[in-house]
């Protein structure tokens, strides 16, 4: 959804439209650590870790919408997996 704009930049629905896709992501997982077996700090970790790599370039991005701040967004979602992955991993621990 980010990627749309990263060529010609310019495209703040697709960025926003992202933003809230990852707002809903996020709140999942915490609403998952709340109800899991394990105790829910153990997961906030990953969580607070995934919402600092996603939101700081993807807030710059949508601040001045040039495509090489929305690739750099692109590039931090990408990265970013590996922890979301560890968080999944700790609420379904």
């Amino acid at each position: 959804m980010i990627s749309r704009g990263e060529v010609h930049g310019g495209n703040r629905k697709a960025i926003i439209a992202g933003f809230f896709m990852y707002t809903i992501i996020i709140v999942a997982i915490i609403i998952l650590a709340f109800t899991s077996i394990i105790p829910w700090w153990q997961a906030v970790p990953f969580v607070l870790l995934f919402s600092f790599l996603i939101f700081r370039p993807l807030i710059k991005a949508l601040k001045e919408q040039e495509p090489q701040l929305i690739g750099k967004a692109v590039k931090a979602g990408v990265l970013a997996l590996i922890v979301f992955d560890a968080s999944l991993a700790t609420v379904f621990a």
